[in-house]
């Protein structure tokens, strides 16, 4: 044992350790500027450990705390600099392969952003808990293979949304549970292979929309629950293979709008239940537009308008056991078009 640790304290050698702090703070030293107070505390408390086992003399201890701190800071400063060029990386590259899963909790205030990477194999599982609050962005990449599920639980305020990139493969199912306020945008991409499935639960407040890309093979299921309030929008778009089922619900308030582009292949079924005031509007052409097959229920207040200034209209198709209130317009104007309906 070296003599002049019988002279040390522990409350002496703590002074010395303050001192040699205060020191740094002052900015005699440059690496000790560079790292926040807390670390510098940190790599002095590990210095002074290796001083004290090392030094020969009370000069020497003083000396290598100096030297083994400005060896733990820059340790400290090249980790630091490490898991800042790993986050970069993540922001550049892509997002995937994350699993959330949540049993009897709540699952919510979810933000992923993905900038110039692709976004995909999303799975996020929420049993007897809310799954809410949830924002997906993807800049120029594309968002994939994105499965959410709730089980006894609501899935709520979901955002995601897609710039010069595609979305699709998107599954979102709600078991005993509400499916509201879901949000899909994509600009300049695709939406396609959307699912959404409920089960003994509503799906409410649902908007999809595609600028100056297509939406196609769009899927809304809804078992012993009602699907309202559902708008989807196309602009320089085709919207196609739209399937909208309701069985022992009710379907209501669907309003689907497509300007200068197709839209093809919309199916609205509702078996022992009620569907009403659903509308659509398009300035190209319109084929195989809405086929409505209600058993042991009410079809009414549907409403399409067609404003076609260079395209057509064909396959038309309604199927009711009990229809009313069924309006077909036909308006050809070149560059605008307007309607009223009342019931």
């Amino acid at each position: 044992m070296f003599p002049w640790r019988q002279e040390l304290s522990r409350e002496r050698r703590l002074f010395i350790l303050q001192r040699i702090r205060l020191i740094l703070i002052s900015g005699r030293c440059s690496w000790a500027q560079a790292i926040p107070s807390i670390d510098l505390h940190a790599s002095l408390v590990a210095a002074e450990r290796r001083a004290y086992d090392h030094a020969r003399t009370f000069d020497s201890y003083v000396c290598l705390i100096f030297t083994f701190a400005s060896h733990e800071a820059r340790r400290r400063l090249q980790l630091q600099q490490r898991q800042q060029q790993m986050q970069e990386r993540e922001v550049r590259g892509a997002t995937s392969n994350l699993f959330i899963s949540s049993i009897s909790g709540a699952t919510s205030n979810l933000f992923i952003s993905s900038i110039s990477g692709a976004t995909s194999n999303l799975f996020i599982s929420s049993i007897s808990g809310a799954t809410s609050n949830l924002f997906i962005s993807s800049i120029s990449g594309a968002t994939s293979n994105l499965f959410i599920s709730s089980i006894s639980g609501a899935t709520s305020n979901l955002f995601i949304s897609s710039i010069s990139g595609a979305t699709s493969n998107l599954f979102i199912s709600s078991i005993s549970g509400a499916t509201s306020n879901l949000f899909i945008s994509s600009i300049s991409g695709a939406t396609s292979n959307l699912f959404i499935s409920s089960i003994s639960g509503a799906t409410s407040n649902l908007f999809i929309s595609s600028i100056s890309g297509a939406t196609s093979n769009l899927f809304i299921s809804s078992i012993s629950g009602a699907t309202s309030n559902l708008f989807i929008s196309s602009i320089s778009g085709a919207t196609s293979n739209l399937f909208i089922s309701s069985i022992s619900g009710a379907t209501s308030n669907v309003f689907i709008s497509s300007t200068s582009s197709t839209t093809s292949n919309v199916s609205i079924s509702s078996t022992s239940g009620t569907t009403s005031h659903i509308l659509s509007s398009t300035s190209r052409t319109t084929s195989n537009l809405v086929i409505i097959y209600s058993t042991s229920g009410t079809t009414l207040d549907l409403i399409i308008i067609i404003s076609s200034t260079a395209g057509n209209r064909s396959n038309l198709i309604i199927v009711d056991s009990n229809v009313s209130k069924i309006i077909l317009i036909v308006i050809g104007i070149v560059f605008f078009f307007c309607f009223n309906f009342g019931n």
